[in-house]
């Protein structure tokens, strides 16, 4: 038999051309991936004549820290307007009226009701109304229950006291002073973060309704409340320290005789089944009349402060935006009540130019805090002006504060 031995054919040059190509072309793809995903190396670029001009006057470094502020003084709460009411069958809104005659308050008018004529004032609910000596909001108040009317401050005309039909649940309430502090709700909020790896996380509020006597005509009426104890009935503390952003508004009229005011607190996971004690502080912060001080020649100054009855404003800087704008960069103390509301610290400099007409607002901005100093800016426009030559700023004197106490037991803590 036979024996074929098999001999092996000696490897094509076209297969090992094939195969290094293949081993060049993954070598090469690598060398691409490689030049994308590394970090570009760091260039040095020289500039100079008006392109290091512009880049250098881009720049907007953080306005530097204002020394601490000193709390603001206490001011003494006059005290509530007494009223007294004797009237026989008399509508809610009749009474009201008559009630704001006492207080000397700005009520605005039922013109609908007084348009409906003799059929309305026929159809209305009458009833005897007699108060002898009583807060004039715990009067007014209950005037809204026996109307069904709820209080509320007009967009227009925020500072009128205007009143909507239907009657508002309003809990248990605590008269102090000129002011009126309503608890309104208890609400926790459960946040969970569908789409990301943040946990979920709880939180708790406490709302309240504040109503000033108009007769304080308040600078300005806290949103956040001031909390000194607030623990469930074990005894755990549900105080959250306050942050930056808590107590800052954006603009708006904003009313002088009513305000919603929170109770920021934690929710542990540990936490009981009732709120035991709640105990804090709204603010109310009043202020004389309105002072200005000038600053000649606002383009060469820089970091120049003006103190006006106490309150510190810094002049950062007024810079040239386009052909005929200008950005005035200030810092006041974050803890001001002057710096708190867009509304109020937009209006606190003006531009003038050298003929002493005034530049326009345009916008503005403003930023977080930093070591308790607060920075903004507001941009000025002036087509066909001059260059500035006074910046004018505007603050108010003889602020001070009032503060209203208040104690709440025992609140039901939603889980």
């Amino acid at each position: 038999m036979a024996v074929i031995e098999m001999q092996k054919e000696p490897r094509s040059i076209k297969s090992m051309l094939f195969i290094a190509a293949l081993i060049v072309g993954f070598l090469a793809l690598g060398a691409v991936i490689l030049w994308l995903v590394k970090p570009a190396a760091p260039r040095q670029v020289k500039l100079s004549g008006e392109q290091a001009k512009e880049q250098t006057e881009s720049f907007v470094a953080p306005a530097p820290v204002l020394p601490a502020q000193p709390p603001l003084p206490q001011a003494q709460d006059p005290g509530p307007t007494m009223v007294n009411l004797d009237l026989k069958q008399v509508t809610a809104r009749q009474a009201m009226a008559e009630l704001a005659k006492q207080a000397k308050v700005d009520l605005k008018d039922d013109q609908r009701q007084q348009q409906q004529g003799f059929l309305a004032a026929l159809l209305s609910e009458r009833s005897d109304v007699s108060y002898k000596n009583e807060p004039f909001w715990t009067a007014m108040l209950d005037l809204c229950k026996k109307g069904n009317l709820t209080p509320y401050a007009d967009w227009q005309q925020p500072n009128r006291i205007t009143f909507m039909q239907g009657s508002a649940t309003m809990g248990p309430k605590v008269t102090v002073g000129s002011c009126l502090v309503v608890l309104e709700s208890v609400t926790s909020r459960f946040d969970a973060n569908l789409t990301g790896p943040r946990p979920a996380s709880r939180d708790l509020t406490v709302g309240l309704k504040l109503f000033v006597e108009p007769k304080l005509s308040p600078y300005r009426i806290s949103t956040i409340a001031t909390l000194e104890t607030a623990v469930d009935e074990k005894g755990t503390n549900l105080v959250r320290p306050r942050g930056q952003y808590d107590d800052r508004s954006g603009g708006g009229p904003q009313s002088n005789w009513m305000r919603d005011v929170t109770c920021n607190l934690v929710f542990p996971d540990n936490a009981g089944e009732h709120i035991a004690k709640l105990k804090g502080y709204a603010s109310v912060a009043v202020a004389g009349p309105e002072k200005t001080e000038k600053i000649a020649d606002p383009l060469t100054k820089k970091g120049v402060d003006t103190k006006i009855d106490g309150v510190l404003v810094r002049l950062v800087e007024v810079r040239k935006q386009g052909t005929d704008g200008y950005m005035v960069r200030m810092a006041g103390d974050a803890n001001s009540p002057v710096f708190k509301d867009y509304d109020r610290f937009s209006k606190v400099v003006k531009l003038i130019d050298t003929n002493g007409k005034p530049f326009q607002t345009n916008g503005g901005s403003w930023g977080g805090v930093r070591a308790g100093t607060f920075e903004f800016s507001v941009n000025f426009t002036g087509p066909g002006l001059s260059e500035p030559k006074e910046l004018q700023i505007t603050l108010p004197t003889a602020i001070k504060e009032i503060r209203v106490p208040f104690e709440f037991n025992d609140l039901p803590l939603p889980h």
